[in-house]
Formats: structure tokens, C-alpha cells, sequence
């Protein structure tokens, strides 16, 4: 039998395998890349996520795969805004 996951656990798997694939390194609190951290904070019904840029930090609630897909797009659109 398949030992269950929790969403919050599935939600942080998602955006840590999506950030490796843009080039993230992946620690024990969470994800870095260049002057980008991410940090994880797992709560019982949503994840909660600080991405700290250069100068500001912005502060993201998972509370379904909705917001999770949501937070990838925004991932890959600061990557993409980088990169000009």
C-alpha cells in the first residue's frame, strides 16, 4: 500500500523539482539561486513561501495546486525578467 503524502508536502515537492529545473539549488530550508532564496514554512493547511530578491522579499501562501502552479509561473517569470 502507497504511504500517503500530504498536500503541503506534494505542493513543496512540485515547486523544489520545477525550481532544479531553472537552475535552483536545493537546501534544507529551501531553494537559492544567484541573489534569489526561497524558504519553506509547512503549515497544516497551506504552505507558506518568502522569496527574498536583491531588495524586497515577497511573501506567498499555497493553500491549493491552483496557487502552486500559480507560484511556478511567477518563478519562472522572475527568472525570465532576470534575464533581460
Amino acid at each position: 500500500m502507497m504511504k500517503a503524502i500530504s498536500k503541503t508536502a506534494l505542493w513543496r515537492n512540485t515547486i523544489v523539482e520545477f525550481a532544479k529545473e531553472l537552475g535552483y539549488d536545493h537546501f534544507t530550508i529551501g531553494l537559492k539561486r544567484d541573489s534569489i532564496i526561497i524558504h519553506f514554512k509547512p503549515r497544516t493547511s497551506k504552505l507558506k513561501i518568502t522569496v527574498e530578491l536583491a531588495v524586497r522579499s515577497l511573501h506567498y501562501d499555497i493553500k491549493n495546486t491552483q496557487d502552486c502552479m500559480d507560484f511556478c509561473l511567477l518563478l519562472r517569470a522572475i527568472e525570465d525578467i532576470k534575464a533581460f
